[in-house]
């Protein structure tokens, strides 16, 4: 499933879902997204559900969100703040809005 419906965008394609497991989250189940031509992140549940749960405070999910959560993983693939978001707004959860996601539930 391609998260991005833009026809220039190339990548941000769901290759994997639950029950795949997470082998770089200790085989957590999630998805797998792949961001580059040879390039793929896992997005495990329970990362998901924290950021959710953190961004209904605010209402917002942005990049402040996913750094104050996974510092270690923005700084590896800074893609995964976008990938996410994109997971949120085609799953219905959030509203893409001046490049933050707005929470929807």
């Amino acid at each position: 499933m391609r998260l991005d419906p833009n026809p220039r965008t190339k990548y941000k394609i769901v290759t994997e879902v639950p029950p795949y497991k997470c082998k770089n989250f200790k085989n957590s189940l999630g998805y797998r997204i792949q961001v580059g031509k040879k390039s793929f992140i896992n997005i495990p549940l329970d990362m998901l559900e924290i950021l959710i749960n953190d961004s209904k405070e605010t209402g917002i999910y942005n990049r402040n969100n996913f750094l104050k959560k996974y510092p270690k993983q923005i700084k590896d693939k800074p893609c995964y703040v976008h990938a996410i978001g994109k997971l949120l707004q085609c799953s219905g959860i959030a509203v893409q809005e001046n490049g933050n996601y707005i929470i929807q539930i």
